[in-house]
């Protein structure tokens, strides 16, 4: 630890409304957490180690997961390491899967990161059909994707 022996530390990646939001839960043993920054709030917290703060904050972005937020989140979750919020933010993406597909965000996922999302998952749930396979989701996924780089091409010429 050689910060021990300066007497300026610089803290880079960390804005400055953020720490004062930490040094002030340092002193209070509270923590102001709202939706503008609690994604930088958890990051902090995560680099200084200051648990308590990143569960809560994880709790926090829990409560607010939905289909139109739950790939970013379980993104989110796995670099940070909040096996919560990867839990619920995967359990969103499988229960509501059909409106997922729907989502801008879902075109933009590579087929290596579907599989993630389907990982051990057997059946998907749907309220409009019947179960649907991981393959025939992945097969489903790849035509998609295939078809709409083709459709694009014809576009623009």
């Amino acid at each position: 630890m050689r910060e021990r022996s300066k007497s300026v530390i610089k803290l880079t990646g960390i804005d400055c409304d953020v720490l004062g939001v930490l040094v002030n839960y340092m002193y209070s043993a509270r923590v102001c957490i709202t939706e503008s920054n609690v994604q930088s709030l958890l990051e902090a917290a995560d680099l200084l180690q200051l648990n308590s703060v990143k569960q809560a904050c994880e709790e926090f972005l829990v409560r607010f997961l939905d289909v139109d937020n739950c790939l970013g989140m379980h993104a989110f979750a796995q670099l940070h390491v909040c096996p919560a919020l990867e839990r619920e933010a995967r359990r969103v993406m499988l229960s509501r899967f059909m409106e997922l597909i729907q989502e801008e965000e879902f075109l933009e996922l590579d087929r290596e990161k579907m599989q993630s999302v389907l990982a051990g998952e057997t059946h998907l749930k749907s309220t409009h059909s019947p179960p649907l396979s991981k393959n025939s989701v992945l097969d489903c996924y790849e035509s998609f994707i295939n078809n709409r780089f083709w459709l694009i091409t014809m576009v623009h010429y």
